[in-house]
């Protein structure tokens, strides 16, 4: 029987469309960073229906939740020659490293040269005690407040897998006054010998669409996909 060969227009195909959507990540990101200007007063205008919709929206959930969360989860396996000791200084300080004393070039340059980059539906940062951040949740532009320092509840530290080297978890507020909880994260990083292996963990109150937690997950695995790329090049490392 004759040994088939592969049709050399499908591998054409596929190419064309990797790079149409190459080309129309880098358009959204330059529109982008026009719009955030010096500030990012003027994304923040745009925005503002549909950020204030989503407080409402999560806010709702959460008061009809009676405390209950649940989670999903997925695991990325990375391939390469970053392993956590390279990553960890850098993903530990991320947000740290931003505070109200951070002179704004360097706000703006952290703004377009890593957050923008790491996902499409990164929008704004804000500074105050705790970083404040403007993404996709759910499927609506949505701004929270983070807080990486608070210890996490038993039914996050739970799932704590020690085989992992090191570990984040957080909470995201809706608001400053640290009220109104919109998810939690647990994210874990180990070393696997031709890589890194990462578990992201998110729980949003239980009465939130299903939707709320898959794309949330799906999120964190674009964002850290290429935030790793990202740092590798940092690193001058393929």
């Amino acid at each position: 029987m004759p040994t088939p060969v592969p049709d050399p227009r499908g591998s054409v195909k596929v190419e064309a469309i990797t790079n149409q959507l190459n080309q129309a990540r880098v358009d959204i990101l330059k529109l982008k960073n026009q719009l955030y200007g010096q500030d990012g007063q003027a994304l923040d205008h745009l925005l503002q229906k549909e950020t204030a919709n989503a407080s409402e929206i999560l806010t709702t959930c959460f008061d009809n939740s009676n405390g209950i969360f649940r989670d999903g989860y997925a695991i990325i396996k990375m391939t390469g020659k970053l392993n956590t000791s390279m990553i960890r200084p850098l993903l530990t300080t991320m947000f740290h490293r931003i505070d109200t004393s951070t002179p704004p070039p360097t706000i703006r340059e952290f703004i377009h040269g890593f957050f923008f980059p790491s996902h499409p539906e990164h929008y704004q940062l804000y500074l105050g005690n705790m970083t404040g951040v403007t993404e996709t949740l759910g499927g609506i532009p949505t701004r929270t407040y983070l807080d990486l320092l608070s210890p996490a509840p038993d039914f996050v530290m739970q799932d704590r897998d020690l085989s992992y080297i090191f570990s984040n978890a957080g909470r995201a507020y809706l608001d400053h006054d640290n009220k109104t909880t919109a998810s939690w994260t647990l994210q874990q990083f180990k070393d696997t010998g031709d890589g890194i292996d990462i578990n992201l963990r998110v729980w949003y109150p239980a009465a939130c669409p299903d939707n709320y937690i898959h794309d949330h997950v799906e999120h964190l695995c674009i964002e850290y996909r290429n935030s790793l790329r990202l740092i590798a090049a940092l690193l001058g490392i393929e």
